[in-house]
């Protein structure tokens, strides 16, 4: 309607944001916190990143995982990538926000 094209352009000439209502449920978490759809991650990243979590560095990680630290960083990278993010907290913080991993 005119008054809700009004209000969107007054709220995103103000700096907010304005989402269609037929999307947002799409857009926002489930009940059970995860995302819709497969993880963008594979099994081995989701361990890595589940052991970040966990307060392990990279050192403890490959010991416990039985990998090389090598390893290990190439998993991270590569899950960085996935995730859009770029260190270990982010991509920690990501992947419990989308539930891919638990606290």
């Amino acid at each position: 309607s005119a008054a809700d094209l009004c209000g969107a352009v007054r709220a995103v000439s103000a700096g907010g944001r304005v989402l269609d209502p037929r999307i947002t449920g799409a857009a926002l978490p489930r009940p059970s916190g995860r995302l819709p759809g497969p993880s963008p991650l594979s099994l081995r990243e989701i361990q890595v990143v589940q052991e970040i979590v966990g307060g392990r560095d990279v050192a403890s990680i490959a010991l416990h995982l039985h990998l090389s630290p090598h390893t290990v960083r190439n998993h991270l990278k590569s899950a960085y990538r996935k995730l859009g993010v770029h260190s270990q907290t982010e991509a920690a913080v990501h992947a419990l926000r989308r539930g891919l991993v638990r606290a």
